[in-house]
């Protein structure tokens, strides 16, 4: 009973605190992958994105069996720019996100998010990889299923929150007014 209480706890603040405090946007995070490697994933190219971000380790043995469902998560979106699918490492050592992308080979940027998921724990309490979080274009954390992998159920709502996020509008680009 008192870890039910304990995680009711935890969800309602998260519920709570996503409104009441921004992560920093836009982010910019080390592209450890790909053609690109070595330069910066900027949150700023995409300015009406909704972010989908997977945070991993290579050591977290969910965190790997979670990499060929983000990779089809990736692949469902792949033509729409405006839901971006990331997985950010945690990994202190460069030497693991190397390790991780020879293993798993993503079909999408792999990310140094080891300040952004300090960022984001600091705020939201985060305390279990892998951990998915759906974020807005303003850093507003939308949906935080329960540490674990992605089941058809939280696909499924993660697919709820981006289509309802994307039908808001949130960060369309102002029209300009006429004085």
């Amino acid at each position: 009973m008192k870890r039910l209480i304990n995680s009711l706890f935890v969800v309602s603040s998260l519920f709570v605190s996503s409104f009441a405090f921004g992560v920093t946007m836009p982010f910019e995070l080390p592209w450890m992958n790909h053609e690109t490697a070595g330069t910066t994933y900027k949150s700023a190219d995409h300015p009406q994105a909704v972010y989908v971000l997977e945070f991993y380790a290579n050591f977290c043995g969910a965190c790997n069996d979670n990499a060929p469902t983000v990779d089809r998560y990736v692949e469902k979106y792949k033509d729409q720019p405006n839901v971006q699918v990331l997985d950010t490492g945690v990994d202190k050592v460069a030497t693991e996100y190397a390790s991780w992308i020879s293993r798993h080979k993503p079909n999408h940027p792999v990310l140094n998010g080891r300040a952004l998921w300090d960022e984001l724990k600091a705020v939201y309490g985060f305390r279990f990889i892998p951990q998915a979080v759906v974020m807005n274009c303003k850093g507003e954390v939308l949906y935080v299923p329960e540490a674990g992998t992605w089941s058809s159920a939280v696909t499924k709502e993660m697919d709820r929150v981006i289509a309802e996020e994307l039908a808001k509008d949130t960060c369309k680009p102002e029209e300009p007014t006429n004085p």
